[in-house]
């Protein structure tokens, strides 16, 4: 199965990240995503990972256990991710890097994952979807796309399931062109 995520900020110890999620503390926050991940997801898996995994300025100590995560991770780039850019060499060979846009193929589905909201994307006349994170608010830009980070979700991670069940009743994206 696929899965997406966003905006973990493991470790960033300011309440506006650790408080809106229903947290009392950073560590608690952390404690539930390690939990949740290494609950649903599993080798068979593949995690798309949107950017900002943590904001510590020393990820090093992230990277030395990243057991909870046991699939591969295709990880897109998002603005507090230079710590992990700088030490991705210590990351699992199941990580990949694949810088700050990535186009997901499934089939029939055709999504753009970038870290920031994009106002038209790769076949978005054609309404293809598009997923994004980096904002900490719940945030609906219309057409066919979707926050995928935490304080819009209120869950760590969507499963491609979720993401086509969401997709089935938004309306056509703006530039959409109909076949004729």
């Amino acid at each position: 199965m696929d899965y997406f995520a966003s905006d973990f900020h493991i470790g960033h110890n300011r309440e506006f990240i650790y408080k809106n999620r229903g947290f009392s503390a950073i560590e608690e926050h952390d404690k539930a995503l390690f939990k949740e991940t290494s609950e649903k997801l599993t080798i068979k898996d593949t995690l798309y990972y949107l950017g900002d995994f943590t904001f510590k300025h020393n990820s090093l100590e992230i990277i030395e256990d990243m057991s909870y995560i046991p699939c591969k991770v295709i990880f897109i780039t998002g603005n507090h991710d230079k710590s992990i850019i700088q030490n991705k060499k210590y990351m699992p060979e199941r990580f990949t890097f694949v810088g700050s846009l990535f186009d997901y193929r499934n089939k029939d589905i055709s999504i753009t994952l970038c870290h920031y909201p994009l106002r038209v994307w790769n076949k978005s006349h054609f309404n293809s979807w598009h997923l994004y994170g980096h904002l900490h608010s719940e945030t609906d830009f219309g057409g066919k796309t979707l926050n995928i980070a935490i304080d819009n979700t209120k869950q760590f991670i969507v499963s491609l399931d979720e993401v086509v069940d969401y997709m089935k009743n938004r309306p056509s994206n703006y530039d959409y062109i109909e076949k004729e």
